[in-house]
């Protein structure tokens, strides 16, 4: 699947975002939607639909930079233009890295640009004339996104978002998208006791215009950058102490998982959007190293294909993101509050199957301690049992179902 979605040319809005959600419903099945040119999403509005067929810039000397070579020479929402410069135009609308070709846009400023190494730009000739072609064009059409509700039994709703605008760079975020597909897929075999909401659009504009029409999440975990072979690395959230903080260190525990932590940041994904001031949806970010300051981060060295800088990126990586995310879900949605229907004392255990018929072997029998630690810690949730006792919240869950059916909780 990454061979197909790599080449596409993203941005926010866009044949190409249709095309790549077409892709993803083979893997999986979700609705996909389209809002109007001219929305207003809360200070944000959906600009003119973007497409793209080509980009050039060249001179007397030949080809300075082809959109043939990566959909990443020409900046993103570049207007259509196709007419002669001097240099001294054409300078402003070049954009340089270092080492590799930078990913750029312009989204709600009419421009035109292209990007290249610094090298490239060097050996530019200020005297020569340049001619620009950017076959663009910037109409009224909609912004593409995708979604599905695979509801629980609770009232408890969790939101699992990824965004779909980045193009050609694989960790950021080809891996997002299709590890989004496959734990969605995963999802909808499950039988699960709270509602998981999985959506899919442009960073920044499309989480904003699904929580002007719903916002009630009890939780949201922001899928991107899980596609390289690196440790796990857990973006916490604004609260750093919200269940799904404490479900994914759980998670990790029980998974052996290599792990590092980071605080919340104001910079990064969606979290930003989930956690402004109207809304505080506790939501963690859970990737694979870390993506700032990396050099592979928003430019051309972000390919799955190189292996002096992805050291065996494929399917294993990918499934193994999916696994970890999967467990985090499995681990949430076997969270229950804890209140107890027995709290003058200890309940009989023995005459339930709740403790072993033989005294004095209770200390080595789990159910019994698990059982206990439950009613104990009334008010209280089974991540807790989990955190203060050290089983794994599956064998937690399955006393939990015990108690609930003797009617002890």
């Amino acid at each position: 699947m990454k061979e197909k979605l790599f080449p596409i040319t993203r941005s926010l809005t866009g044949d190409g975002v249709r095309q790549t959600l077409k892709i993803l419903q083979q893997e999986a099945d979700f609705d996909i939607n389209e809002l109007p040119t001219g929305t207003d999403v809360f200070d944000w509005e959906v600009p003119k639909e973007w497409n793209i067929r080509g980009a050039r810039l060249e001179n007397e000397h030949g080809v300075v930079a082809d959109m043939k070579d990566t959909n990443l020479r020409v900046v993103g929402y570049s207007e259509p233009v196709n007419r002669e410069m001097a240099y001294k135009e054409v300078e402003p609308h070049l954009h340089t890295h270092p080492y590799a070709i930078p990913y750029r846009t312009s989204y709600y400023k009419r421009d035109l640009g292209f990007c290249m190494t610094d090298k490239e730009k060097n050996k530019l000739d200020k005297n020569s004339i340049y001619y620009a072609n950017v076959d663009s064009t910037l109409e009224q059409g909609s912004m593409t996104y995708g979604e599905v509700l695979l509801p629980g039994k609770s009232d408890r709703e969790y939101l699992i978002t990824t965004y779909s605008c980045h193009p050609s760079m694989y960790n950021d975020n080809v891996s997002g998208m299709i590890v989004w597909a496959r734990l969605l897929k995963q999802m909808q075999q499950e039988k699960t006791n709270h509602g998981y909401h999985f959506f899919i659009g442009p960073e920044t504009l499309g989480v904003l215009s699904l929580l002007k029409r719903k916002s009630d999440f009890d939780g949201a975990l922001v899928i991107n950058c899980v596609g390289r072979n690196e440790d796990f690395v857990l973006k916490k959230s604004f609260k750093e102490s919200s269940e799904v903080d404490r479900v994914a260190l759980q998670t990790f525990k029980e998974m052996e998982i290599r792990y590092t932590t980071v605080p919340f940041s104001v910079n990064g994904s969606d979290e930003r959007q989930l956690s402004s001031p109207s809304y505080r949806i506790p939501t963690i970010n859970i990737t694979r190293g870390g993506y700032y300051g990396t050099d592979w981060y928003h430019n051309s060295r972000d390919v799955y294909h190189d292996r002096t800088s992805f050291l065996g990126v494929g399917d294993m990586e990918l499934n193994r993101s999916v696994e970890v995310y999967f467990n985090v879900l499995m681990n949430l949605d076997r969270n229950h509050k804890i209140f107890s229907l027995q709290t003058h004392g200890e309940p009989m255990l023995g005459k339930r199957n709740l403790y072993p018929a033989t005294g004095g072997k209770n200390e080595a029998d789990h159910t019994a301690t698990i059982a206990k630690w439950i009613m104990h810690e009334d008010g209280s949730d089974l991540l807790k049992v989990a955190e203060k006792t050290g089983f794994d919240m599956k064998e937690i869950s399955k006393v939990y179902d015990q108690l609930r059916k003797e009617r002890l909780i």
